[in-house]
């Protein structure tokens, strides 16, 4: 029982050295000329002496070599790239030394394109390959097209403006300034006519506020004085009214006296008759 768990333990560190063991690899295509030997080395990244491999291959019609790349050593897993290119034993490129050694380091399991020219040098594009090269190319010319006729518009425009005569509100014609120029030497007199214009602005709105203020204190004032008016007429009707009602008070106690008067009169009258009456029976 204990050696067939031993022989299990054995089986599955065996099967995970084996996976850890297993390397990626990274597609490396080096374009040049056509019919040409191509040396590839894969260098260390902090050596640039030290080559971990060296590939050879022959560039197709095309001018492309494929070569693939891969290690089981941690250590050759980031990596430079120099690239050599022979015609028979004649190197073309570069004409001298060991290689071109291109300045970016890589990491395994990256796809890398590289291109070996040297100046003059025709490229041959690849079909299926090289089609986004071309619309990227293509894009660059373009683009470079446009921002030679926008520099050249620009030019021509600065050129117009550069006798350009402005009048002023005078009368008087300043010519021989570019736009420029024409700029920069007012710029003083413009702030300074900034600073004015902002005081006459906030001198109109200090003055509509004090307008206002007025407008409402006398507003005020004229409301306190009929009021004042309204409090003095209010008190006049009401002595009025109660010398009103005190005469018509006196009117009554008149009426009252009248009345009292006449009855005693009608009295007086009804004793003599009938003392007149009395005396006659006698």
């Amino acid at each position: 029982m204990v050696r067939k768990i031993i022989v299990a333990l054995f089986v599955v560190v065996l099967l995970s050295s084996l996976v850890v063991a297993q390397s990626s690899a990274s597609s490396i295509r080096v374009k040049t000329l056509p019919g040409h030997t191509v040396y590839l080395s894969i260098v260390d990244p902090t050596d640039d002496s030290y080559n971990y491999r060296i590939l050879k291959g022959i560039s197709d019609e095309y001018g492309d070599t494929f070569f693939e790349y891969a290690t089981n050593k941690s250590s050759e897993r980031t990596f430079s790239l120099r690239v050599k290119v022979k015609k028979a034993s004649t190197q073309v490129f570069p004409e001298v030394g060991v290689g071109e050694l291109y300045e970016d380091t890589y990491n395994i399991g990256e796809d890398i394109y590289l291109e070996a020219f040297n100046e003059g040098d025709e490229i041959i594009l690849t079909p299926e390959l090289d089609d986004v090269l071309e619309e990227v190319i293509e894009d660059v010319v373009n683009n470079t097209d446009t921002i030679n006729s926008t520099n050249e518009m620009v030019n021509n425009t600065n050129g117009t403006l550069e006798g350009v005569l402005i009048e002023d509100s005078d009368g008087s014609l300043l010519a021989g300034y570019s736009v420029s120029e024409l700029v920069r030497g007012p710029a003083i007199y413009g702030g300074v006519g900034a600073i004015v214009l902002l005081g006459i602005i906030a001198l109109f709105i200090f003055g509509r506020r004090r307008k206002s203020r007025v407008v409402s204190n006398k507003a005020v004032s004229s409301g306190l004085a009929s009021n004042k008016k309204s409090e003095s007429n209010d008190g006049d009707l009401s002595k009025a009214e109660t010398k009103l009602k005190a005469v018509q008070a006196e009117i009554q106690r008149l009426k009252g006296q009248d009345k009292v008067s006449e009855v005693r009169k009608r009295i007086a009258a009804e004793e003599e008759e009938l003392r007149r009456l009395r005396s006659g029976k006698i």
